[in-house]
Parts: structure tokens; sequence; C-alpha cells
């Protein structure tokens, strides 16, 4: 079955929640990951920050035939970005998939690795982000 052809599934689940740290390509990180520029993490953030908030996918759980030029329904597999719930936990935030996966026993923030390579709060990530829209030395690219 191609990744495109994995279910889309609208039920939170445990499995959500399987990553730990983030992965190589988190948006969130100080060093290295991707970078989209600062708009387009600022509403990462958001989905994180925001009481209600949203799902954002690890980028290594995306299929890999996914366009990614638009929102996508979340596919069977997919996690939640560890990186984004590390940051939203250092500035005590917690949206809604995340109280519930509290709630229901499948996420326990105390998990969360790697820690320190998250940056800890938004002024830092957009500097981050912005170091890389100027495609400095460092950026992740």
């Amino acid at each position: 079955m191609a990744d495109r052809e994995r279910p889309v599934t609208t039920e939170p689940s445990a499995d959500m929640f399987r990553q730990m740290k983030p992965c190589s390509d988190c948006p969130f990180l100080r060093e290295g990951g991707v970078r989209h520029g600062a708009a387009a993490t600022a509403d990462y953030a958001s989905y994180f920050l925001h009481p209600v908030g949203a799902t954002f996918p690890c980028h290594a759980s995306v299929p890999k035939d996914d366009p990614r030029s638009d929102w996508s329904g979340w596919r069977e597999g997919q996690t939640l970005c560890a990186g984004g719930l590390i940051f939203a936990e250092k500035l005590g935030k917690r949206n809604g998939i995340a109280r519930l996966g509290i709630a229901r026993g499948w996420y326990d923030p105390g998990k969360l690795e790697q820690r320190e390579a998250v940056c800890d709060g938004l002024v830092e990530l957009l500097m981050v982000s912005k170091v890389s829209e100027e495609g400095e030395p460092g950026d992740g690219k």
C-alpha cells in the first residue's frame, strides 16, 4: 500500500503520542531541522499554543508521497510532533489534543526527550526561522 493510501483517521489515539523526541527535520529545533520561514513557523507554533490547537505531525511520519501543498488528512501511523509538544510544555501550554492525551493516559510530558534541543520561546523560534530565510550558515537547509 502506498503511503498516500494509508487510511485517513479522525479519531485521536495513543499511537499519535508515540514520538518522544524531535526528529532531525523538526522545525522547533534550535539547530538543524527544516525551515519554512517565520510565517509558517508561527502557524506551527500556534497549533501547540492555542487552547484548542490542531494536530501537527512529525515530519518523519508524513507519508513520503504527500504533496504537502495544502492541509492533509491525518493518516494512520502519523505521530504528533514531539518538538512542538516540548515547545508548548516549555511555555506552560497544552492544546486540546495534548490535554486529551494526558486525560486518557496516552501522553506523559515527563517522557519527552531532548528538551534542550528545542527553542525556549516564540522569539527564539522566529529568530531561528529568520536566519533560515536569510540563508545564513547553520540554517538547517
